[in-house]
């Protein structure tokens, strides 16, 4: 007996034959050569009760396995084997077969083995899995409160039949299920999160499994409890104040949504997370009831207990001023400073005075007079304030007063920073001495400068500076002292500076090295020039170049070049100049130059011969393009070839061809350019080619026109199926039929149609494939059809929902009869009902129901029958309902138990009406309100109240009529009401008084708003300002004022908005000012126009000192002049001029200092002037420098004569 088993399963499939080998073990010791695509494993086989051990191959095709035997194994003639095929998860054994013949469809097989050898190979079927899915409910479903839902599944079998169907509720299986019953009841019992799914099984062992249901049933709401903790009750608020209400709310089986607060039953605010709060910002006094409603996640809602507080007026600040000190007196250091206020407090009383000095606490008085002392210990400006209290914690601050404390005198400090020691000068150089200078507690008012211990001049404002000449060469040591304005002096530190005598200057050389003497060259081209330029005791800080004496450029550094462009034949004289760092000049060499003029190049010309003129090639086609081309006066040296402007190479020599392959589809223009031995370039006219594109085949198209998806039929029946089809570039030559795959027949031309007979149940699979002119063919959707076998016919069910058994109704009464009726293999075509007997009317169609009057007492049997579409009747069961008389009806009562009688509102107001009504023999269904006889509503149970708002004056009737379950009515008694009118609040009236409209502040600066409001029939409770659309404060008396700083550029809108002791208020109108930002103030220029600088005067001379001084963004508003650091005077406006008298020989240095209208001020720079005693008369010298004696120049060339001279 052979053995063989399969009972692996097998992760993949492979589309062409591969070889796998497979063993009862294979999990465990499956090993993968990669080279032969093949598993090998040992597979055991039982012959006569003995294993031997063998290979086993098994190989994939298509969607087919095949099991077969190995190469050798030995069996006697006439032994009995045993074939058997193992259960293959998600595979079906189809049959054995032996040496190719199909011999048997069962998994296990018995034979007789014969005298000759075997192949014998088993045949597994891949199975198609079946799918199965939830109907309803529906995914993420939420059920409020409802614990037995139906549940409903469907499933397609796909051919394959699922034996065995499991219901799991959170992973666990609680009930098997009957595949072919596709709905069923299950009680979930109690709230929950639910994960529902069903698990089935096929007859090969292959699991099918729907996707996860999540469910959620919710219990009973409970409602959240909330409660308000803030502010507490009887809690005191002014007006205007905010207050903030937070409270508590919790929801023991869900969530808060949201939290409503309320003032006096009207919406404040609502509040969705925790904490919960809102803020009321009290406009008016009076009691006031909060309350707070918790709504949570199902939308149940609770309030809380209400909260009183109470709003009382707004208090009335305090008013305060400082007394004494008065502003701006002066203190010495150490003095002790009485500081008195006067407070007061129309509205209640001061409870102190706090007394401030720069802002921190000096001490606080209790009672007036209120006073506190204050010792000065540091010198400065000191601003005094007083602040009061009142009883209700209002706060004002008084008017600062400015004092100052004086210090004592501290020396000046002074040093120079300009020049720095070791410095060295030439004689004869003028040097500008500098120094910086202050005074911790006072000012400077000079500086004098000393050379030598010698003094040079004052200064007397800063900046410091003096100009000082040196005469003679030497060392010499520079100071500065300074003098305070209480008279105090310092000295700077000394610094040393050396001054030197200066040696005659030498001439610079310069000489053309190119290009050289009788240079020839054509007109139009470009020559460098280049010299060679040195100086022997300094540098060459330029070289000009001239041609013809005019100059053509300069240099002003080695290497010394230029170019020059001959643009006119002739002979040019080219010569270089440079001059050296003391001023001094010197020629070149003069080198002609000779420019002759060149004849003009004639164009090359060329033309395409090939392609032609609009020729048309097919894309991915290679053209050969060529090209004829000459040169008059010279050679054709390349031809280059462009395609829509593009090169695609070019040719040297003739003839001159280049292929071209044309890639895409288009219109190309062809251009040649040929290029001659001088450079110059000639085009060719341009040929235009096209390039066009070979159309791609186009699928047919196909689709079945009949069955429709989802055709049930009757086994043995035909029906026809038919297709559309049609090709777009062709012709459909045929279209095939196929069922499940296999071809059932051909159809070649238009109507495409075969028929087919359903030979057997199950589901089919429906599909044309279309094949178009070029051999394409495409498929058509897939239809599905189900075959049924007919069944017998089974008796509708029907059953009586309405009335219910032992019902009891009044004669008269009309009542509706309904059923529910059903038919498990058809439908009802009708329900037919039965009173006593006797038939009382038909219903088609569901809903089943029909209306029945009892006209008179007695017990009556009710039956409904229900006809299905075969015509088969089944009857309900008989419902008995019992008809009474009924007895005469008593009227109902009503009376009016608000408003009383005589009752007086005011229009406007809501009044609520109530009304007590009863009915001796039955209810009252409603009661409804009348007023002077017009309905203004109904209630529908006790207590039974309605609201009416009295829009205008007069006198009201109010009456109220009662009816009860059997329509009966009656009236209440009358009660009158008066309503009155109430005078119409008049607006408060309110306007902006300052600033003005178009008012520009700077931005920081602090401004006062303030505004005029009044009203009519009341008072204005407080004014409100707002600055582009924020409030920034309120005024509760007159006047009504508020400060504001404006912190950044731009355009604000001030508003001031009155509220009068109505509630009522009023808006200003709107008031527009501008901020600007201050920009950086610009220093002031001045420069001193007279003397010049080096002027030399004789002691004892006076002359005029005059500057010129400006400012951009302001004005100058004084020039002040000093000589040797000190002040000798300053001018207050143009022209700035001031005179001075020399007493003493001397270098001076005059410096003037501008100040501008910000207080900044500017140095001029330093102008020296020297006085001398007049001394005995020395006559001058004087000796010429250039030209050097021997000079040699041209006729009509312009020297340059330069002497020295000195006295």
């Amino acid at each position: 007996m052979i053995f063989l088993a399969l009972g692996l399963e097998v992760n993949f499939v492979l589309s062409d034959p591969r070889i796998i080998n497979l063993s009862e073990e294979a999990e465990e010791s499956t090993a993968w050569d990669a080279f032969t695509n093949n598993y090998q494993n040992d597979i055991n086989y039982v012959i006569g009760g003995e294993e031997l051990n063998r290979n086993l191959e098994v190989s994939f095709l298509s969607e087919s396995i095949l099991l077969s035997s190995p190469t050798e194994i030995e069996v006697e003639k006439n032994s009995t084997v045993q074939l058997v095929a193992d259960a293959f998860p998600g595979y079906i054994f189809s049959h054995w077969e032996i040496n190719g013949q199909n011999v048997s469809q069962k998994s296990t097989y018995e034979f007789t083995m014969p005298s000759n050898n075997l192949n014998i190979i088993g045949v597994f079927l891949a199975e198609e899995k079946p799918t199965i899915e939830f109907v309803q409910p529906q995914n993420n479903q939420v059920f409020n409160n409802k614990f037995i839902l139906e549940i409903e599944f469907l499933i397609n079998n796909n051919g394959t039949e699922i034996l065995y169907l499991d219901f799991l509720i959170n992973g666990i299986v609680v009930k098997s299920l009957d595949a072919k019953n596709n709905k069923f009841n299950w009680d979930f019992e109690k709230g929950g999160i639910y994960d529902l799914k069903l698990v089935g099984n096929t007859a090969s062992g292959a699991i099918v499994e729907t996707e996860r249901l999540h469910l959620e049933i919710l219990s009973e709401n409970i409602l959240p409890t909330v409660s308000i903790t803030a502010p507490s009750a009887g809690s005191e608020y002014e007006i205007g104040e905010s207050v903030s209400i937070t409270a508590e709310a919790t929801d023991s089986d869900g969530s808060i949504t949201k939290v409503d607060f309320y003032v006096n039953g009207s919406l404040l605010g609502t509040s969705t997370s925790a904490p919960y709060s809102a803020n009321w910002n009290t406009t008016a006094s009076g009691t006031f009831e909060l309350t707070a409603v918790a709504t949570d996640n199902r939308g149940g809602a609770s309030t809380s207990a209400p909260v009183s507080v109470t709003v009382i007026a707004d208090n009335i600040l305090p008013t305060v001023s400082i007394t004494a000190p008065s502003a701006g007196s002066e203190y010495g250091i150490g003095e002790s400073v009485s500081i008195t206020a006067e407070a007061t407090d129309s509205d209640g009383s001061i409870t102190k005075v706090d007394f401030y000095v720069n802002g921190s606490l000096l001490g606080t008085s209790t009672s007036a007079p209120y006073s506190a002392n204050w010792n000065t210990t540091a010198s400065g400006t000191f601003e005094l304030t007083a602040v009061a209290r009142d009883n209700r914690g209002g706060v004002s601050t008084s008017t600062p007063v400015s004092i100052t404390v004086i210090p004592d005198n501290i020396l000046p400090t002074v040093s120079i920073t300009v020049p720095v020691s070791g410095t060295e000068i030439e004689v004869g150089n003028t040097l500008s001495i500098t120094a910086d200078a202050s005074d911790e507690d006072g000012e400077v008012v000079k500086v004098e400068f000393f050379v030598n211990g010698n003094s040079i001049g004052i200064k007397t404002e800063a900046p410091y500076s003096i100009n000082w000449t040196a005469d003679e060469a030497g060392t010499f040591e520079i100071r500065a002292v300074a003098t305070d304005n209480e008279g105090a002096s310092a000295k700077s530190e000394t610094l040393t500076v050396t001054v030197f005598e200066t040696p005659e200057n030498i001439l610079p050389t310069v000489s053309i090295t190119a290009p050289v003497l009788g240079t020839e060259i054509e007109a139009g081209n470009t020559l460098t020039i280049i010299a060679d330029a040195s100086d022997e005791d300094g540098e060459v800080v330029k070289v000009e170049f001239f041609v013809n004496g005019n100059s053509i450029g300069i240099k002003t550094e080695a290497p010394y070049s230029i170019n020059w462009t001959a643009d006119e034949a002739g002979a040019f004289e080219i010569r270089a100049v440079a001059t050296d760092n003391d001023g001094a000049s010197a020629n070149s060499q003069t080198v002609t130059v000779t420019v002759f003029e060149t004849p003009e190049n004639i164009l090359p010309t060329v033309s395409i011969t090939a392609p032609a003129q609009g020729t048309e090639i097919e894309a991915g086609q290679t053209i050969s393009i060529t090209a004829d081309a000459s040169d008059e006066d010279g050679e054709v040296v390349k031809v280059e070839f462009f395609v829509n402007g593009t090169s695609i190479g070019s040719a040297t020599q003739a003839p001159y061809s280049i292929s071209w392959t044309a890639d895409e589809a288009g219109t190309f223009d062809i251009r040649a350019v040929a290029t001659d031995n001088e450079g110059a370039s000639a085009n060719s006219e341009t040929v235009s080619v096209t390039v066009f594109e070979t159309p791609e085949n186009i699928l047919p198209l196909v689709s079945i026109t009949a069955p429709a998806a989802g055709t049930e039929i009757e086994a043995g029946e035909t029906i026809s199926i038919t297709a559309d089809a049609s090709d777009e570039d062709g012709e459909v030559v045929k279209v095939e039929f196929f069922v499940n795959g296999s071809s059932i027949g051909t159809s070649n031309e238009a109507p495409y149609s075969i028929n087919w007979t359903a030979d057997k149940t199950g589901t089919f699979e429906i599909r044309a494939v279309a094949t178009d002119n070029d051999g394409a063919s495409a498929n058509s959707q897939t239809v599905t059809v189900t075959v049924f076998e007919t069944p017998e016919n089974i008796l509708p069910t029907v059953s009586i929902t309405a009335p219910a058994q032992g019902t009891e109704i009044e004669a008269g009464q009309t009542i509706s009869i309904t059923a529910d009726a059903s038919d498990e293999d058809g439908e009802v075509v009708k329900v037919e009902f039965f009173v006593t007997g006797s038939s009382i009317g038909i219903s088609n169609e569901a809903p089943y129901s029909i209306n029945w009057a009892a006209d008179e007492a007695g017990t009556f049997e009710i039956r409904a029958v229900a006809t299905d579409n075969e015509g088969a009747s089944a009857n309900s069961e008989t419902v008995t309902v019992t008809v009474f008389e009924t007895p005469e009806n008593i009227l109902p009562t009503v009376s009016i138990t608000a408003p009383a009688q005589g009752t007086e509102i005011e229009a406007g107001y809501t009044l609520t009406i109530t009304a007590d009504a009863s009915d001796e023999d039955g209810e009252v269904v409603k009661v409804e309100f009348f007023v002077n006889g017009s309905s203004i509503g109904i209630s529908n149970e006790a207590p039974y109240s309605i609201n009416w708002t009295a829009d205008e004056a007069g006198t009201f009737e109010i009456r109220a009529v009662a009816t009860d379950n059997d329509g009966a009515s009656a009236s209440s008694q009358t009660v009158t009401v008066t309503v009155f009118e109430t005078p119409e609040n008049i607006l408060p009236t309110v306007s902006i008084t300052a600033p003005s409209t178009g008012t520009e502040i700077e931005a920081g600066q602090t401004i006062s708003i303030t505004a005029d409001a009044s009203d009519e029939d009341g008072e204005v409770v407080k004014v409100e300002f707002f600055v582009n659309g924020t409030s920034i404060g309120s005024a509760t008396q007159a006047p009504y004022s508020i400060s504001w700083t404006a912190d950044e550029a731009g355009t604000f809108d001030i508003r001031a908005v009155a509220t009068d002791n109505e509630g009522a208020s009023a808006n200003s109108e709107t008031v527009s000012v501008t901020v600007f930002e201050t920009p950086e103030n610009i220093l002031p220029l001045v420069s001193i126009t007279a003397p010049a600088a080096g002027t030399e005067i004789e002691a004892g001379q006076t002359i005029s000192i005059t500057a010129d001084a400006s400012d951009e963004d302001g004005e100058v508003v004084k020039v002040e002049f000093f000589v040797n650091g000190t002040s000798i005077g300053s001018v207050t406006q143009a022209p700035y001029s001031i005179s001075w008298t020399a007493d003493e020989a001397g270098t001076f240095y005059i410096r003037a200092v501008a100040t501008d209208n910000e207080g900044a001020s500017a140095n001029s720079e330093t102008v020296s002037v020297t006085v001398f005693e007049t001394p005995e008369n020395i006559l001058p010298l004087v000796s010429i420098t250039a030209p050097a004696a021997g000079t040699e120049i041209e006729a009509g060339q312009t020297i340059s004569i330069t002497a020295d001279a000195s006295d």
